[in-house]
């Protein structure tokens, strides 16, 4: 092997020391020159170690296990660098559309969270205003019950005519003022029932009060104590149908009240010769429900249907003498739920609750 030759410096083989021509080196100075290269695992990871370092700053927002996958396949010639850098842009851009659909779906989700909430939040705020309403109904029926009570009193202490008072329900007074004056109660316990009457001593009042309840009163005759389901059914669906036209009401139950049933008759007996051009069958007490404007008859459901269904019923009552305030449903609903709580919270409980909502 000759001196100096490519393959001696390349090998990192030892030279001896010899002398020759100008030019010539010791063993020292050839090992300063040619310094022993590294091994090929160690130069690989330095390279990859290198790479990383470059990728991690160019692309900051990628993750530190990602890039040193990048690197590593760079180093073992997978990939260019070039091909790294394009492959790292592409995934950063991937990766900012994903955050941004996560963040629109998480604001998404707190938008409906913040919704609920205001949903929750009204709910509550109605019931605790549906409640306050039903106190002050209550307080209505409690402070009437005593009214009745002392009116009472005052009529047996007096001795003036025969009042009658049943204690924890009230009605209107002109109803019960238009009862017959010689009506007596019997000494059964049956008048405590959920009507109240008064049957007023002054026949001039009883008559005065009569004539101002067919002006201004809607009364609903119904029954709740009847094996007839299909009379049940009746006052339920015309009572229903009464409540969705905002008619404003009063509901009496005939049932075990006999001076009750004895005006009812009289009501029907008047009305039944010269029946009302508005309705379409006569009034019988076994045909409840019946529907009067004061004493003017007005039908039973099958009539009051038809009218509705003849755009005439709101017609018909006003002819009658009614007189119809709009007013909303929420406050329509308050009035109505707190008169019904006044006269005693007369309720027609039955089989077919549904079939009211399902007609009408």
């Amino acid at each position: 092997m000759e001196f100096g030759s490519p393959c001696s410096l390349y090998d990192g083989s030892p030279l001896s020391k010899t002398s020759g021509p100008a030019g010539s080196t010791t063993d020292g100075e050839v090992e300063q020159r040619n310094p022993p290269r590294p091994s090929a695992t160690f130069q690989r990871f330095a390279t990859a170690a290198e790479i990383a370092i470059r990728l991690q700053r160019r692309f900051p927002g990628v993750d530190a296990e990602i890039i040193g996958d990048f690197a590593q396949a760079v180093s073992i010639n997978k990939y260019s660098y070039t091909d790294a850098k394009k492959m790292l842009s592409e995934l950063m851009t991937l990766s900012t559309v994903e955050q941004a659909v996560v963040d629109a779906i998480e604001g998404e989700k707190d938008k409906e969270r913040r919704k609920q909430q205001e949903r929750d939040q009204r709910f509550q705020e109605q019931l605790e205003a549906e409640r306050q309403a039903y106190d002050r109904a209550a307080r209505i029926a409690r402070e009437s019950e005593q009214l009745g009570n002392t009116r009472s009193s005052s009529s047996s202490a007096s001795g003036s005519g025969a009042v009658v008072v049943v204690a924890g329900s009230r009605q209107s007074d002109a109803v019960a003022a238009a009862l017959p004056a010689s009506a007596q109660p019997p000494s059964s316990s049956s008048n405590d029932v959920k009507t109240s009457l008064i049957a007023s001593a002054g026949a001039a009042s009883g008559a005065a009060a009569a004539e101002a309840l067919s002006d201004k009163e809607v009364i609903l005759y119904v029954t709740s104590m009847t094996a007839n389901r299909q009379v049940r059914t009746e006052c339920r669906l015309l009572h229903q149908l009464l409540y969705i036209k905002r008619v404003t009401f009063s509901e009496l139950d005939v049932a075990d009240n006999p001076f009750l049933q004895k005006y009812l008759a009289k009501l029907v007996a008047a009305s039944a010769p010269s029946t009302s051009s508005s309705s379409t069958s006569s009034p019988s007490v076994a045909n409840l429900p019946l529907l009067f404007v004061g004493e003017k008859f007005v039908g039973n459901l099958d009539s009051c249907q038809a009218l509705e269904d003849d755009g005439l019923l709101m017609v018909t009552l006003a002819s009658l003498g009614y007189e119809h305030v709009e007013k909303s449903v929420e406050l329509y609903r308050q009035e109505h739920q707190a008169k019904l709580l006044a006269m005693g919270g007369l309720a027609l409980g039955g089989d077919d609750d549904g079939e009211a909502e399902t007609r009408y």
